[in-house]
C-alpha cells in the first residue's frame, strides 16, 4: 500500500484527505494543531508547522523506519515550499524549489511574469505606510494590498 504525506489537517483539507483515503492510500498528516479535525483520517501524525520543512523532515526520519512515503502534497494551504523541499530530500515527485518560491512569493512571481512578458496588472512593492499613503493620494484608483508570502487574502 502506498503512503502519502499531506501537509495540513485542517477542516479545509478534509475533502482532499478523504479522496486520498478512498484511493487506498495510507495517510501521514502534518499540522501543528493537535486538534485538527483531519487527524482522525491519519495512520501517522506529525504535530509540526507545515511551513517548517526542517522539523517535518526530522519527524519523518522515525516514520521512515516503519514505512516508505511515496508522495507529499498539501491541500488548502500555501505550504508548497515545504512540499518541494521534502520531495527533493526524499527523491519524491514534485515541483522544483524555485517553482514553489515563485508560487508563494507574490512579488517574485509578478516580477517573473513581467520578465517573461506575461500580462499582469500594475503592482508595486510597498516598503512602509508613508509610501502606501503617497500612492493612494496620487490616484483615485482602487488598490488591493496583499502580503508577499501569500498567507492572507
Amino acid at each position: 500500500m502506498k503512503t502519502l504525506l499531506i501537509l495540513n489537517a485542517g477542516i479545509e483539507a478534509i475533502p482532499g484527505i478523504k479522496k486520498a483515503k478512498s484511493m487506498g492510500l495510507n495517510i501521514v498528516l502534518c499540522d501543528k494543531n493537535k486538534s485538527a479535525p483531519g487527524f482522525k483520517y491519519a495512520k501517522y501524525k506529525i504535530y509540526k508547522s507545515i511551513y517548517d520543512d526542517k522539523k517535518i523532515i526530522e519527524s519523518l526520519s522515525s516514520i521512515f523506519k516503519k514505512i516508505k512515503i511515496d508522495g507529499v502534497i498539501t491541500f488548502s494551504s500555501d505550504a508548497s515550499l515545504s512540499v518541494s523541499k521534502i520531495a527533493k530530500k526524499y527523491n519524491l515527485p514534485g515541483n522544483s524549489i524555485n517553482s514553489a518560491i515563485l508560487s508563494t512569493d507574490k512579488l517574485k512571481m509578478k516580477k517573473k511574469f513581467r520578465e517573461n512578458k506575461i500580462p499582469i496588472p500594475w503592482f508595486k512593492e510597498i516598503k512602509d505606510l508613508k509610501e502606501l499613503k503617497l500612492i493612494i493620494r496620487s490616484s483615485r484608483s482602487k488598490y488591493i494590498l496583499k502580503p508577499i508570502d501569500s498567507r492572507g487574502s
